[in-house]
């Protein structure tokens, strides 16, 4: 009897540990994505990268707490690490909240997200709040060598995290429909695609589930079901994150596609106005139209200088619902014509001049007039605006 006892204790103690080993694998490449997008971040400055380095990092924090969760000794902690998983939880979909509005709005804040904000606070404060009461709202259930934590099904903290996840699920799947909809290219509609599945695998599995589960099976089910349930929702959350992940990292190197804005045309001319290569995206403009602009860009810059005595160029035009960028070099000008400047279209601009600065180095230096030459620059252009 001994030793059956004792078989029975390591057989426990081997599948608890699985439950524990098993989570911490499979958050390892979300690891990867939050120090990747981290470095990129540092380097470019970039506040896209910033908020997915952000994102990542609270989703981890988020994965820590829920396992640790499982492996502590007494119920009190493990309310604590419970609710820490929580905050970063909701603060997991709170930042990806925020990366579909800078996609749709270039904006870190909006009307919607003002009204997230107002939830996650309300949320973060009830839950606070329940340490300090003394009729705690959790559910505390001793599960072999671990202890499973949840909120009672009528606590405010639970209804409110229900609303909240109501109302986000509903805007994401609105959301992500409309940007497919309406993305600029098959690339763009590639990373919605990727965000789409990552969400579903998130949300759904990870949020709707886990609450499926507690209403209605959670009394019938044995605690190594359990056990096994919540190891499933882990990961197939850190799949979602993997996908949502691999998505960005697979166009970080285009980090202009991270946003919708229309690129309406692009444009080189020289110092003398004349028109060395364009590549139009809309087909309202026409070829007539782009003779037109260049002479118009080119004048601009020079009435400017000429107004107010200074020898730099004009770097940026707004009108109603467009914007002019410019970049001036040696020997020519690069013109943008946007719906709105971003950080991502800048670099991405700044990208191309470089690139065609160095590819027709020797054709700008002993330039004859024949524009054919810069032909080539599609390849260029394809490069950066695709």
């Amino acid at each position: 009897m001994l030793v059956i006892e004792m078989l029975a204790q390591t057989a426990s103690t081997v599948i608890y540990a699985y439950f524990l080993v098993f989570p911490i694998v499979s958050i390892v490449p979300t690891i990867g994505f939050f120090l990747y997008f981290l470095i990129d971040a540092y380097k470019s400055k970039q506040r896209i990268f910033q908020v997915l380095a952000i994102m990542f990092g609270v989703y981890i924090l988020y994965q820590i707490f829920a396992i640790s969760e499982l492996a502590v000794k007494t119920p009190e902690i493990a309310q604590s690490y419970f609710l820490l998983s929580q905050l970063f939880q909701l603060l997991t979909l709170y930042t990806f909240l925020i990366l579909l509005e800078m996609f749709e709005k270039n904006t870190l804040f909006s009307g919607r997200i003002t009204l997230f904000t107002a939830l996650v606070a309300i949320i973060i404060g009830a839950g606070l709040a329940s340490i300090f009461n003394t009729n705690q709202p959790f559910i505390v259930e001793e599960i072999g060598n671990a202890y499973l934590v949840q909120f009672e099904g009528g606590s405010v903290v639970r209804i409110l995290e229900l609303i909240f996840g109501s109302v986000t699920g509903i805007w994401l799947i609105v959301a992500l429909f409309r940007i497919l909809k309406s993305a600029n290219n098959a690339t763009q509609k590639h990373l919605i695609l990727w965000l789409t599945i990552g969400t579903m695998l998130i949300q759904v599995i990870g949020t709707a589930l886990p609450g499926f589960i507690e209403s209605f099976a959670g009394s019938q089910l044995a605690d190594l079901t359990i056990l096994q349930i919540v190891t499933a929702i882990e990961f197939c959350q850190n799949i979602g994150m993997f996908i949502i992940g691999l998505g960005y990292f697979r166009i970080s190197k285009e980090p202009w596609l991270f946003q919708r804005q229309q690129v309406h045309l692009l444009l080189v001319y020289s110092m003398n106005g004349l028109d060395l290569y364009s590549k139009i995206f809309r087909p309202e403009i026409t070829p007539e139209d782009v003779t037109l602009l260049t002479g118009v860009f080119s004048a601009i810059s020079s009435i400017f200088q000429e107004a107010t005595k200074i020898r730099s160029a004009v770097q940026s035009v707004k009108f109603e619902g467009k914007e002019l960028r410019l970049v001036p070099r040696e020997n020519f000008v690069v013109a943008l014509l946007v719906e709105y400047a971003t950080q991502a279209s800048e670099r991405a601009l700044q990208k191309f001049a470089e690139d065609f600065e160095k590819e027709f180095k020797n054709v700008l230096q002993d330039f004859n007039g024949n524009t054919s030459q810069f032909q080539n620059a599609d390849a260029i252009a394809e490069r950066y605006f695709a």
